[in-house]
């Protein structure tokens, strides 16, 4: 089976309402205005629904595509439906915005010629892994050993995210020569051994009364 992508310049407002909902949102035509209206139905597209009007609209007529849907313009919706503002340029998420860096590149990569609909995210280890860079500097200091461990985020949003669903712990260990393990940062908890351990978009304050 052969898959054949055609680019229009400009379509009907009919056939945005699903084809180009970015477009249609915003009342426009013409899809080479801006690199979104052509991306079809992209992640913001679906991320952006906060509830379903129905398919008639008014004097009979049907609402089709986005127009059957209420859209914010400020926050995205979790897969378990509940809206953060994590919108890029809202409150803090201006990074996202200024990046050439789309959704797709990381969550729907090419693979083998197409496109993956694995929805690569949190729940996979190797996305996880390319989200960030970990350099260990360590200092003897007398009979003690001083660790410096730097986290850089390497993605076009808040690392892990910026919804309170997701969290990265931060786990180091210390063994001596025999391999016998001797020092750990946290054990029991990081919120309660080392809460500078933790990733949270949430303050470990706010997750303990969650």
């Amino acid at each position: 089976m052969h898959y054949v992508c055609v680019r229009y310049v400009t379509l009907c407002p009919a056939c945005l309402q699903c084809h180009a909902p970015n477009a249609a949102i915003q009342k426009k035509t013409k899809l080479d205005a801006q690199p979104s209206f052509n991306e079809g139905v992209n992640c913001i597209a679906c991320h952006t629904i906060q509830g379903f009007k129905g398919i008639e609209g008014e004097e009979g007529k049907l609402r089709l595509g986005t127009a059957a849907y209420d859209i914010s313009k400020t926050s995205l919706q979790a897969p378990s439906g509940k809206h953060y503002t994590t919108t890029p340029g809202v409150e803090g998420h201006e990074e996202a915005s200024n990046s050439s860096v789309t959704c797709q590149a990381c969550h729907m990569p090419v693979v083998n010629g197409r496109i993956s609909h694995n929805m690569m995210g949190g729940h996979d280890a190797a996305t996880v892994k390319r989200g960030v860079v970990m350099t260990l500097k360590v200092d003897k200091a007398d009979a003690k050993l001083k660790a410096k461990i730097d986290l850089k985020n390497q993605l076009p949003h808040n690392f892990p995210t910026g919804a309170p669903f997701r969290n990265v712990y931060l786990q180091l260990t210390a063994h001596d020569a025999k391999g016998v393990e001797v020092w750990k940062n946290y054990t029991t908890h990081p919120l309660k051994d080392d809460k500078q351990g933790i990733c949270s978009a949430l303050t470990p304050k706010a997750m303990m009364e969650a």
